[in-house]
């Protein structure tokens, strides 16, 4: 007796059936319907998008005729009283810039007074910090800078949380 049963003759291939046929054209016929449709709703959309940047651009020429030009530059005259007062203050541009370098990340500050005196321009800076140590690390800093000198405690306070501090410091520009 034979171990296998064959029920196909030696000389046919299996081929598949007619309904499998119909149902993988099916599918097919959707999956290219499915990417028609997309391709035709992002067209859509792209035009969509086109109006949109159209009317952004106009809202944005219309913005830019509103804006007023810039006023025309200070002229100094040749009074001398003017150019004297203007060389006597301190760039202070580059003086708060200098400022915000020497501070370290402990300390923080509260209030910036200045003072013009004979001797010259004195800052007190009052604020909170860390640590003594955070305040005496400020301190060098702003003797090490180039723009600050004769630095000063006025007074420090521990309190629970932090130091209160206050310094004085001569602002030197030239």
């Amino acid at each position: 007796m034979k171990e296998t049963l064959n029920l196909l003759s030696a000389g046919k291939i299996p081929r598949p059936s007619k309904g499998i046929v119909f149902y993988i054209g099916i599918t097919v016929v959707a999956y290219v319907i499915g990417v028609a449709g997309l391709s035709a709703s992002n067209i859509i959309k792209a035009k969509n998008l086109e109006s949109e940047i159209r009317k952004t651009e106009e809202r944005k020429s219309a913005l830019l005729r509103q804006i007023k030009p810039p006023p025309p530059p200070l002229v100094i005259t040749d009074d001398k009283e003017i150019a004297g007062a203007i060389n006597k203050t301190p760039p202070w541009d580059i003086v708060l810039s200098e400022l915000s370098v020497v501070i370290p990340d402990e300390v923080w500050l509260n209030f910036i007074d200045v003072r013009d005196s004979e001797a010259g321009f004195y800052m007190r800076v009052n604020g909170l910090s860390k640590s003594q140590v955070a305040v005496a690390s400020f301190m060098s800093r702003l003797e090490a800078s180039i723009y600050f000198s004769d630095a000063e405690i006025v007074f420090s306070q521990k309190g629970q949380k932090d130091v209160a501090f206050e310094l004085k410091v001569k602002v030197q520009w030239t």
